[in-house]
């Protein structure tokens, strides 16, 4: 189905399933907003992106954007700051699709966030829960 004029949110977007998420929709032409914590990896995953609409024949739209933003969902702060990168790269347009897709597991010892949460629970519950609530004046 078509994506056209769409504005989709996908957290944990540079590896796996959110990858390969940001590829099949940014082909379906949406907008693709791709928040991972390390900007680096963002950045590799946004020309992952565009190889594969390339690589597939696709050609993006004409204002249909696919961009990186800074998220921990580790971090509350990052969490909260995160609408307003949203609104300011989007120039105010609304989002359709939140796909709370980042998680961690397997983490070897019990480590707390700095804001006192176990690492795992913040980042996997209620970190997505934050971010769903943070955005919702932007759905």
């Amino acid at each position: 189905g078509s994506m056209n004029g769409k504005v989709v949110i996908i957290t944990g977007a540079n590896t796996g399933l959110g990858l390969e998420s940001s590829c099949r929709l940014a082909a379906a032409g949406a907008t693709v907003v791709l928040a991972t914590r390390n900007p680096q990896k963002g950045e590799k995953a946004v020309q992952a992106v565009t190889d594969y609409l390339a690589t597939n024949g696709v050609t993006r739209l004409s204002g249909q954007q696919i961009v990186s933003l800074p998220l921990d969902l580790c971090d509350f702060g990052s969490i909260r700051a995160f609408p307003k990168l949203v609104s300011q790269t989007l120039d105010g347009r609304t989002v359709d699709v939140l796909l709370n897709n980042a998680g961690v597991m397997a983490i070897p010892d019990r480590r707390l966030t700095k804001d006192g949460f176990e690492t795992t629970f913040q980042t996997n519950h209620l970190g997505h829960f934050l971010l769903t609530s943070e955005l919702l004046p932007l759905i």
